[in-house]
């Protein structure tokens, strides 16, 4: 943390990096980005007392982030299975099901797509035999071709 005075305090938004005449206010980026939302309080706060709001806000956001780095991470699905007997890990299971295979689903189909061939807006498939640029066929054309 760097504890040097500056001339210039940074832009109260967190993550804001820019430079600013007065911690109360954004700087004009934050400000016009954020144009709806930001509005001066109604309580009148000093200079000074935004300055202290925003090192303190800063501080506790900083406890946060190293206590967050000091911890440890949970352990994985390896590590937090139990032990099983070495025997029983020499042997594979009797049955193992994989998985039944998916149906192939063909050739994929997207709406609103000009067809190469009758040129009309169908739902069509990428045509494989008109590569390199992507031609797209309908159906019906498809069976006629």
């Amino acid at each position: 943390m760097n504890d040097t005075l500056s001339l210039f305090a940074k832009c109260p938004l967190p993550g804001c990096p820019n430079l600013v005449d007065d911690p109360r206010w954004p700087c004009r980026e934050c400000e016009t980005a954020l144009a709806g939302y930001i509005r001066p309080s109604s309580r009148s706060v000093s200079v000074e007392e935004a300055t202290a709001m925003l090192a303190d806000r800063d501080r506790d956001v900083a406890a946060i982030y190293a206590g967050r780095r000091a911890m440890t991470p949970l352990p994985g699905p390896a590590e937090a299975a139990p032990e099983a007997p070495p025997d029983l890990q020499a042997r594979p299971p009797a049955a193992v099901r994989l998985p039944a295979a998916a149906p192939d689903p063909g050739p994929e189909y997207k709406r609103n797509q000009l067809c190469w061939a009758c040129e009309q807006r169908r739902m069509c498939r990428p045509d494989p035999g008109r590569l390199p640029e992507i031609r797209w066929i309908c159906k019906t054309c498809e069976q006629i071709t």
